[in-house]
């Protein structure tokens, strides 16, 4: 279980140049599926970076109109 609240389910992609993604469950939400990015080190800095335009997005659209990809949590570890 990673965070408290997702379990990881299997690795979708593992040879990305910047980040791993994980396919999990979301426990708080009825076990909805969602895709976990899991930023390399290196890649902290455009990591956080994508974090900021992923919730400059969210803001832009409080109606949930868009069919964009959407930040559920941002865990640090």
């Amino acid at each position: 279980m990673l965070g408290g609240r997702y379990i990881i389910i299997s690795h979708i992609e593992t040879n990305g140049e910047t980040a791993v993604l994980l396919k999990a469950k979301d426990c708080f939400h009825k076990f909805h599926p969602v895709v976990i990015k899991v930023v390399h080190l290196m890649y902290r800095f455009a990591g956080l970076q994508e974090v900021q335009t992923l919730r400059r997005l969210k803001t832009a659209d409080p109606c949930h109109l868009s069919h964009t990809m959407a930040l559920l949590v941002n865990i640090n570890f």
